[in-house]
């Protein structure tokens, strides 16, 4: 075997490959700025105080989260008639992620990420943009009704809440209406 075969540079996607490698040193130095500005000793101090169990339970939930969002952005695009496989799904829930995090807005984020899908798997620009649409749509609903879950088994639980969601509703009310 090859080593432009074993390393990719010989392939279709060879300037990915070169562009891996960029976005690996960009990825070092936000660390390494992150880790300038906060001092190791206090990193080094708050990993020290953590327990194993719930930050494992943390862990845990964060990847759950990373998966059921893919699973819901591959139902998305598979709506799109796009059938790509669940990790190229997973790839593109990680870019939109960390675009979200890097650009102002979450709807620029997403029509970044819509154009990384569709350059990078060769699929239609507006079916991927749409699928992206659809995927920000049942994400809104499934906060609403987290929401309204949350609400109900704390007004359950207390009454004396519903005193104070009133009021934490009619409060913004004013402003917006």
């Amino acid at each position: 075997m090859r080593l432009a075969e074993i390393t990719g540079f010989g392939s279709r996607l060879a300037p990915f490959a070169r562009h891996r490698w960029v976005a690996v040193g960009v990825s070092a130095s936000i660390l390494a700025l992150i880790f300038w500005r906060i001092h190791p000793e206090r990193i080094l101090q708050a990993l020290a105080g953590a327990r194993a169990l719930p930050a494992s339970a943390a862990l845990l939930c964060v990847l759950s989260a990373g998966v059921l969002l893919a699973v819901r952005w591959q139902w998305m695009l598979r709506s799109q008639g796009v059938n790509d496989g669940f990790f190229s799904a997973w790839r593109g829930v990680l870019v939109g992620n960390a675009l979200n995090a890097a650009m102002l807005g979450a709807a620029l984020s997403d029509v970044a990420k819509s154009a990384w899908y569709a350059r990078r798997h060769r699929h239609p620009f507006p079916d991927i943009l749409l699928a992206c649409g659809l995927d920000r749509v049942c994400g809104g609903v499934g906060v609403i009704l987290y929401a309204l879950a949350t609400i109900a088994v704390a007004i359950r639980a207390r009454p004396e809440f519903w005193d104070h969601l009133q009021f934490n509703l009619a409060l913004p009310s004013f402003f917006f209406f």
